[in-house]
């Protein structure tokens, strides 16, 4: 986990003199919260969380507040979520005169969109040592229900990420229950 030790929830809800730096408070609960989420780990020095396999990296980006001061704040927000696919990059180097022509470093990217789209709940309060895992918890499961739910249903689509457009989504058939559904989904403006 890149130097970064991971205690289990006693050790991330312990004496706070135990962890009581912001940066180490949000290094530690971001590397749990990996921890929490099937297959991801936590990269420090990209500031997020990563899922590998089958040629595809999966990338949740979190950033820790400019306002965290230990004992007063301390936060991080879901920034963005990024699915990159080599087998795309494949085929839009094999079809360039049928795709745009992208950069390398993004050509693979299959979806790339700002987690304040998906979903009002982006920020993660760590501040008092009793709520960090329950709080941790909270996060793990509505990246379940809203940005790894989109990944899923993703699945090896080149249509990109369902989210940029209820129309999109409509087509790709998300449509469960209204509670699993990220919020802009639910109340489209532009219209199904």
């Amino acid at each position: 986990m890149n130097g970064v030790d991971v205690p289990q929830r006693d050790g991330l809800i312990g004496r706070p003199s135990r962890l009581e730096k912001p940066a180490e408070i949000v290094q530690t609960g971001a590397a749990c919260l990996a921890r929490m989420l099937d297959g991801f780990t936590w990269v420090s020095s990209r500031q997020s969380l990563e899922r590998r396999g089958s040629g595809r990296r999966e990338v949740i980006t979190l950033e820790k507040s400019k306002r965290n001061r230990s004992g007063h704040l301390v936060k991080f927000i879901v920034a963005s979520l990024t699915v990159f696919d080599d087998d795309l990059a494949a085929w839009r180097r094999a079809n360039r005169d049928l795709t745009v022509d992208r950069p390398e470093p993004v050509r693979a990217i299959v979806c790339a969109s700002s987690f304040l789209d998906m979903s009002s709940e982006y920020a993660v309060v760590l501040t008092r040592p009793e709520e960090r895992w329950s709080r941790l918890e909270q996060c793990a499961a509505h990246l379940r229900d809203t940005a790894l739910f989109v990944v899923r249903r993703l699945g090896r689509s080149r249509t990109g990420c369902a989210n940029s457009s209820p129309r999109a989504a409509h087509r790709m058939g998300l449509r469960p229950g209204p509670d699993r559904v990220p919020r802009q989904l639910r109340t489209s403006r532009a219209g199904l």
